[in-house]
């Protein structure tokens, strides 16, 4: 997360300047999943489903816990050997 600040010219008040803030993330060489489904046997498709789970453990244990709200075939990143990358 990067935080950068604006000046805002009509702000009517003691603080005109406002925080931005950005995402940043950076470029992993991988395909959704979505594009490589109709190619995965039972086991790929078994052991992409427990790294998943692995994930979403890893982040509900956290304090306070991480919620992905749109996980789908579309956000999931896989390498050519299917390991699952963290977006």
């Amino acid at each position: 997360m990067v935080a950068h600040f604006v000046r805002d010219e009509g702000a009517a008040g003691s603080n005109p300047v406002i925080p931005i803030y950005s995402l940043v993330q950076e470029y992993k060489k991988a395909e959704a999943l979505s594009s490589v489904m109709d190619r995965l046997s039972l086991r790929d498709i078994k052991k992409i489903a427990v790294a998943i789970l692995e994930i979403l453990v890893y982040l509900q244990e956290q304090n306070p816990s991480i919620i992905h709200r749109d996980i789908k075939p579309e956000n999931i990143l896989v390498t050519k050997d299917l390991q699952i990358l963290e977006q």
